[in-house]
């Protein structure tokens, strides 16, 4: 019950091990199940509910005039999937990059990323603050 949920790390161990068992072979027991289930040699870690949004998103994009990709502007590369640029290649599908949360970025990293993305990507760029929407909602309207 309630208990369990608040039990620390060290008091899981201390009672795996009264009992006999250890985390390391309890993990082991759960690999070797998923192996078995999935027929696989080795675990999996891209799961099945990625993939499946990745081909949903895909057919989508296929679909679609203008696809407004929403990055966070204090980490717009870490904020973008790595196959965008792939799935919307040879399409004539506009792509306009909104760079949000910009009132947290400092001014001279979002400059930096509007220049990169409009000039260096070819990648119409606009910046929106999510609270209060700024003039990049304006643009994208």
């Amino acid at each position: 019950g309630a208990g369990a949920l608040s039990m620390s790390k060290k008091d899981r161990r201390y009672k795996l091990a009264k009992r006999g068992e250890n985390e390391d072979e309890l993990l082991l027991t759960v690999a070797e199940q998923f192996r078995r289930r999935e027929g696989q040699a080795s675990i999996s870690w891209y799961p099945g509910h990625i993939a499946k949004a990745e081909k949903a998103l895909q057919d989508v994009l296929s679909r679609v005039d203008v696809v407004v990709e929403v990055r966070d502007a204090r980490i717009p590369a870490s904020t973008t999937h790595p196959m965008v640029d792939a799935w919307l290649k040879n399409r004539s599908t506009k792509r306009i990059v909104a760079l949000n949360r910009v009132d947290m970025t400092p001014r001279s990293a979002v400059s930096m990323w509007e220049a990169y993305l409009e000039n260096t990507l070819k990648i119409p760029s606009c910046l929106v603050n999510g609270k209060t929407g700024g003039r990049g909602i304006d643009m994208l309207k």
